[in-house]
């Protein structure tokens, strides 16, 4: 990905994991520009198992949906309800995101609803 064009692009977590839900929503690196996605088509054949994720099992995406609920009710009113194939957070889904503040807001709610996170299958 950094020979393509995504220079920030990070390095897999401690246990050697990295998926797309990590790098679109633990980092700042903006998974929506022409560079990304040029990238991400160059690289498909190295790209690890998982990291586009798969689809959640139906007991994950309620817990998923139940996580979307609690981000809503502690003040993320538009954060939109999880795909079953796509990442639980999607900061270029939520448009409060980029008003001033709004990160700061969707982080203080992911942390009032971690456990809800959790069971979705997110790990960290």
């Amino acid at each position: 990905m950094r020979r393509n064009g995504v220079s920030q692009f990070p390095d897999p977590n401690s246990s050697g994991r990295l998926t797309i839900d990590a790098v679109a929503n633990g980092s700042s690196l903006n998974t929506r520009t022409p560079a990304f996605t040029e990238a991400i088509s160059a690289c498909k054949t190295l790209e690890p198992a998982g990291f586009m994720g798969a689809k959640r099992s139906a007991a994950r995406q309620q817990a998923a949906l139940s996580f979307a609920r609690c981000i809503r009710a502690n003040g993320v009113p538009d954060f939109p309800d999880p795909l079953p194939t796509g990442p639980i957070v999607d900061t270029g889904r939520i448009p409060s995101a980029t008003e001033p503040g709004g990160i700061s807001i969707l982080h203080g709610a992911m942390r009032k609803c971690r456990g809800d996170a959790a069971a979705a299958g997110v790990t960290r």
